[in-house]
């Protein structure tokens, strides 16, 4: 039976925000204060089953120990007598505003822009939550959870699933929403990047208004990416969000924020263990002798080897055709010099002088660049004493630093160059590896891509382990 009038003397009941058999939502004004808040009710009847206490239960406790400006402040819980029964209610700040799935419903999509601010918004909530000793889950993020204020600010709601993360292994009730869920969820286990997963989820039906249901496709992949109009950057940070592996996601909504505000994606650094990713193919590996061996690192146009391996070859061919292009004007520039100074010799001939001259410097360039680019190679030394970096184009070393073994003996990722968008965006121009020993180090470009990087840094680090264990 649906409330009405004043609750406790104390609250009005305004308007019903949502009804069903056993639970009631209202819209009421808090006569004390005269503020407006939302009143949530549990009935006791003979359907109800003693979870759903336990959820309200639960988000009475979780509430009134958060304090974050986008989460509902808790405000007062009580039980109420009524002819048909109990019912127990809980009070909490009233967030004017419409949820995420109202907007959806009414026909709204959300721009790439306002999608990385609700992203954003959420991301930065669950590092509240996250940071919580012990930390603590949502488990239920989806549309009808997330409310955008009249203040065009972002809250997340409904507390009820929430659980205290007390470790991977351990085992929890099931709670969630289908579509929204990540596949651990369903047996009973949830981790900090399970709501991650409910939040990717979520996003993709605000830009889609699909159900994310409607789109699982080979297992718990959601097939989304032809329903969506957005940057490919944008796809793959929401294809790493709803990773249906919780190894492959990102591994915190800190990480996921950092790579949405830096527009770098990350996806190498927590797609895979280190020692999980394959040797990259273009790395020429050289055994010289027992207990030494050398990784030389090829040049390359391209520093996202994944998506254009070939980018290389494409550079190499246009320099040379753009070389043979000018160095063939060059040649019937001077060729028709010759010619028109042998039948006039009193014919100006600056112009022709000088284009020959241009046209020629443009095919020496090119084809010089084009052989360059082809010819610059990195090689890193392993033996029993060092490690070496060797630099250096065609068959000359031009830099060679050289590493004593240490357990202090490191090669870390140094400083990235980027380049800056209009959009925001950043695209890496160049990688530098640092080699340090000690207090000495040696910063050097390379042109690989981060899961190369990731791939050469623990190689790296099993060289240094067997060969200081050796020596000692």
């Amino acid at each position: 039976m649906p409330l009405t009038g004043e609750i406790q003397s104390r609250y009005l009941l305004i308007d019903s925000l949502a009804q069903n058999a056993e639970r009631q939502t209202w819209l009421a004004e808090d006569r004390h204060t005269s503020q407006r808040v939302t009143l949530k009710s549990l009935y006791f009847g003979r359907s109800t089953q003693w979870q759903d206490f336990k959820y309200f239960e639960r988000e009475v406790e979780t509430l009134q120990k958060l304090d974050y400006p986008r989460i509902p402040k808790h405000r007062d819980a009580f039980w109420l007598e009524q002819p048909e029964g109990h019912y127990f209610c809980l009070v909490q700040d009233f967030i004017p505003g419409l949820s995420l799935s109202e907007f959806v419903q009414k026909g709204y999509r959300f721009s790439e822009e306002r999608l990385e601010a609700v992203a954003k918004s959420i991301l930065d909530i669950l590092i509240y939550l996250h940071s919580q000793e012990p930390p603590l889950i949502h488990r239920d993020i989806k549309p009808s959870n997330l409310i955008l204020s009249e203040a065009d600010e972002v809250y997340l709601i409904d507390f009820g699933a929430i659980q205290v993360y007390s470790g991977p292994e351990k085992s929890m009730t099931v709670a969630g929403t289908f579509g929204y869920m990540p596949p651990e969820q369903f047996g009973g286990r949830a981790v900090p990047a399970s709501d991650l997963y409910s939040l990717g989820a979520t996003l993709i039906y605000a830009i889609s208004g699909v159900k994310p249901s409607e789109l699982v496709a080979d297992g718990f992949y959601l097939r989304f990416q032809n329903r969506v109009g957005v940057s490919t950057y944008l796809k793959e940070w929401l294809e790493h969000m709803v990773e249906p592996e919780v190894e492959k996601r990102f591994s915190s909504a800190l990480e996921a924020l950092d790579a949405l505000k830096l527009r770098e994606f990350k996806r190498y650094e927590s797609l895979l263990p280190p020692e999980k990713i394959d040797a990259p193919e273009r790395f020429l590996v050289i055994d010289y002798e027992k207990d030494k061996i050398g990784i030389e690192i090829p040049p390359s146009a391209s520093l996202d080897k994944d998506n254009d391996p070939d980018a290389l070859q494409r550079l190499a061919c246009w320099g040379r055709v753009i070389s043979y292009l000018f160095g063939g004007v060059s040649v019937i520039n001077w060729g028709a010099l010759v010619l028109i100074f042998t039948l006039i010799p009193t014919y100006p001939l600056q112009w022709n002088f000088l284009c020959g001259i241009v046209t020629g410097v443009i095919a020496l360039s090119a084809y010089a660049l084009s052989n360059w680019r082809l010819s610059h190679w990195t090689r890193l030394e392993f033996d029993r004493n060092q490690c070496s970096v060797l630099q250096g184009v065609g068959g000359k070393t031009r830099h060679r630093w050289k590493a004593p073994w240490d357990a202090n003996t490191s090669l870390e990722s140094a400083t990235d160059s980027y380049d800056i968008f209009p959009n925001d965006s950043i695209r890496i121009r160049g990688r530098k590896l640092c080699l340090k020993s000690g207090k000495d180090e040696y910063i050097f470009s390379t042109d690989i891509s981060k899961k190369e990087e990731i791939w050469l840094i623990n190689f790296f680090q099993k060289k240094r382990e067997k060969f200081t264990q050796e020596s000692n």
